[in-house]
């Protein structure tokens, strides 16, 4: 019974025109966000250590220089692929479509025909969350896919960290997009309509974000405090990795995963749906 739940959810998603679009736009942002990458490397990268010397000659302490630096990447595929992973793009594209998947659900009325069926609201909370973690992490491939097209024209092999370091970032961003996912749900059967759902999705995490930014540069006491929000944490998964500190993002993921799920199930299980 659960099977032919799950196998119906997967049968939607692939039909769904959202997530097709939103690969397509995906792949074509991965590509335009890489050229754009290998043009300021191209502009800057050979200069980089004559504007680092400039900044601190105009007293600019070292964590600011290279906090600037940090956002071009090293010509590399992994940097490429690393910066295209962490930089809030996936996330945006999974938050549309989980408004679209999950709430439009709610004003087509599938969700009570679903109900009506006998299927339990925990069974079907379970589904959609299946479906939402395997969308994100569609989308994220189709990301990194344009980034692939033109890092295979443009830039060279190999990596400035090693192959087991680059698997546990690969392991960090899957759970951590998998958390985001379940956030994404909890919101979808919070908002129960479309629009709102992808509004909240996108702006709440935004705002949060730049409130944590802006108390970390006022203050410097709370500088450890960004990457323990969840939609932070990747800008922070490499340096993590290659610090030995790969369970940080394993447990950051758990962490707001069970949360939303918790959440997001008791909501759904106390729901009048019409």
């Amino acid at each position: 019974m659960v099977k032919s739940l799950i196998k119906s959810d997967f049968m939607k998603l692939k039909k769904s025109r959202s997530l097709i679009i939103c690969c397509i736009v995906a792949v074509c942002l991965g590509a335009v966000m890489a050229l754009l990458y290998v043009n300021a490397w191209n502009t800057m990268g050979e200069n980089i250590e004559n504007a680092r010397e400039l900044m601190m000659q105009m007293g600019i302490d070292g964590e600011t220089i290279d906090s600037a630096f940090s956002v071009l990447p090293e010509p590399y595929f992994w940097s490429y692929a690393n910066i295209m992973l962490s930089d809030g793009s996936i996330p945006t594209f999974a938050a549309i479509c989980a408004g679209v998947f999950i709430a439009s659900e709610y004003s087509m009325g599938t969700i009570k025909n679903t109900i009506s069926r006998g299927f339990s609201r925990t069974k079907i909370y379970v589904s959609k969350l299946m479906v939402s973690c395997v969308t994100i992490i569609i989308l994220g491939i189709a990301y990194v896919i344009g980034t692939m097209a033109v890092c295979a024209i443009f830039v060279r092999g190999g990596s400035e960290i090693s192959a087991v370091q680059m698997l546990l970032s690969v392991l960090s961003y899957i759970f951590l997009f998998a958390a985001m996912a379940s956030v994404y749900l909890m919101i979808a059967v919070i908002m129960k309509k479309t629009g709102v759902a992808i509004a909240v999705s996108i702006v709440i995490p935004a705002v949060i974000s730049s409130i944590i930014t802006i108390i970390t540069y006022s203050n410097n006491e709370f500088s450890q405090v960004a990457k323990y929000w969840l939609f932070n944490t990747p800008s922070f998964v490499e340096k993590m990795c290659i610090d030995g500190q790969a369970y940080i993002p394993l447990l950051i993921s758990v962490f707001y995963f069970a949360v939303s799920t918790a959440v997001g199930l008791t909501v759904f299980k106390r729901q009048e749906i019409k």
